[in-house]
């Protein structure tokens, strides 16, 4: 398995303003080509590199920039132009959906995509454009200040400069185990404190693990995510809470005490403290659940769109505020990213319309609590429980396609594998019961005596 991963480098805060001036002119062309390039793709319907090859000598007299960063250029508005036309695509699906007249069909008509480089914010922002082998590399050097630099090319022909990078231990024990790097961008970072950052994207082979299992992910906002594998019994059910929401309540009571009492230096040092909380939470539990993954294939339900439609004026003022710290895409993308580093198959979906239907029967469930009870057969079980086996349920295709490939299908028990191998989806539905859908297997965690932060050997010990 393939693995690309970009890692972000500072320059040398010893950098001389003549270089950072040669920066600041080159990344302003760039731009400027860009732009240009967005006007002529989008005036003439353009869809590759080969329909834009009769306007690539137009760009260069007008930026004056070499053949290579005129390429570069173009390669970035075509990418541009793509993501347009897919947002673009999802929201007329939206809307062709949405009934007329109604307060969702008009919040969706104000939410047209805007065209890139439209706006007065993104007008003011430079495009990074990636760098190739034949406008710039990386290199390492033996230098007193520091052992990369980049060398890259300058709107002069035939002039390149060095531009020395201040990696830290961390960049360098990524850069390390790259077997290939890609590309780099120079991206604008004023923000950050240095002027320039060199985005560098790397590529390195991970072995991928055999399949054994099947494991669904549900993310929760009270409890952190809860996960269950086939067969899907109690011992397979385990939940991961977090203290994230008591530490930013706490903050954000710190911070309502603050400004009551105008205390503006104690502020700004609290400006970011939030954002970074909640990103050291999401990071910590998608690397211990990620730890106890291997051998398995993990779907992760990704509540797309929730808060899309929690806008403002829909009559629903406390899920606005539940969803209000709810940081669920970071949190699927993480565990989805730790998992591949791993070797773990890994894949996110849009989990729509599985919370709020039962696993038993498929027909419409009412919550109480902690718990649901389907409205059509009576059972009685534990929301996050229903959730992942739903989520299980509606990916089982995938499953199969995976577990039919001799890559990933090495271990000679195949316990939970060869249960979805040899059933169809109407087996699956009629058999729920005998592959562990019982009254007793419907409790909630607390009512289970296990520990929410026991590991996940702890919860697998007994199966199979």
């Amino acid at each position: 398995m393939k693995v690309t991963r970009t890692v972000k480098i500072p320059i040398h805060h010893e950098t001389t303003k003549k270089k950072i001036s040669h920066q600041d002119n080159l990344t302003a062309r760039l731009t400027y080509a860009v732009r240009e390039w967005y006007k002529i793709i989008d005036e003439n319907e353009l869809e590759n590199k080969s329909d834009c090859s009769p306007y690539e000598s137009e760009v260069q007299e007008k930026t004056k920039l070499s053949a290579g960063f005129v390429q570069q250029a173009r390669d970035k508005a075509l990418w541009t132009r793509e993501q347009d036309k897919e947002s673009h695509k999802e929201w007329e699906r939206k809307l062709e959906k949405a009934k007329e007249g109604t307060k969702w069909y008009k919040k969706l008509k104000e939410r047209e995509p805007s065209k890139p480089f439209t706006s007065k914010r993104s007008k003011q922002k430079k495009i990074p454009v990636r760098f190739d082998y034949r406008t710039g590399s990386l290199e390492e050097a033996d230098l007193a200040l520091t052992d990369s630099v980049i060398r890259i090319s300058t709107l002069k022909k035939g002039e390149r400069i060095v531009i020395l990078l201040n990696p830290g231990e961390y960049h360098k024990k990524k850069l390390k185990k790259a077997d290939k790097i890609c590309s780099f961008e120079l991206v604008h970072h004023p923000e950050r404190g240095c002027k320039y950052m060199v985005h560098v994207t790397y590529e390195y082979d991970i072995k991928t693990r055999s399949v054994d299992w099947i494991r669904g992910v549900d993310l929760g906002v009270l409890r952190g995510l809860a996960s269950v594998k086939l067969p899907w019994t109690r011992k397979n059910f385990s939940i991961r809470k977090t203290d994230k929401l008591a530490e930013i309540k706490e903050l954000n009571d710190r911070i309502a005490h603050s400004r009551r009492l105008e205390k503006y230096e104690a502020l700004k040092k609290l400006r970011k403290r939030r954002s970074n909380l909640t990103k050291d939470y999401d990071r910590k539990l998608a690397k211990e659940f990620a730890e106890h993954t291997d051998g398995e294939i993990v779907i992760v339900g990704d509540p797309q769109e929730i808060r899309y439609r929690k806008f403002k004026g829909n009559g629903d003022k406390i899920g606005r505020k539940v969803l209000q710290n709810w940081t669920f895409g970071r949190l699927g993308y993480q565990i989805v990213e730790k998992c591949r580093e791993r070797g773990t198959i890994s894949i996110r979906f849009n989990e729509w319309n599985t919370s709020n239907r039962s696993y038993c029967c498929g027909e419409k469930v009412k919550s109480t609590g902690r718990r649901v009870e389907c409205t059509n057969c009576g059972q009685n079980y534990d929301r996050e429980f229903n959730s992942c086996v739903r989520i299980l349920q509606t990916q089982q295709e995938f499953s199969r396609k995976i577990l039919r490939s001799s890559e990933f299908f090495q271990n000679s028990e195949r316990k939970a594998s060869s249960y979805l191998e040899n059933k169809s989806s109407e087996a699956l539905e009629r058999s729920q019961k005998l592959a562990g859908a019982t009254d007793e297997l419907a409790r909630t965690m607390d009512d289970s005596g296990l520990e929410p932060w026991m590991s996940m050997e702890a919860h697998t010990l007994g199966c199979g």
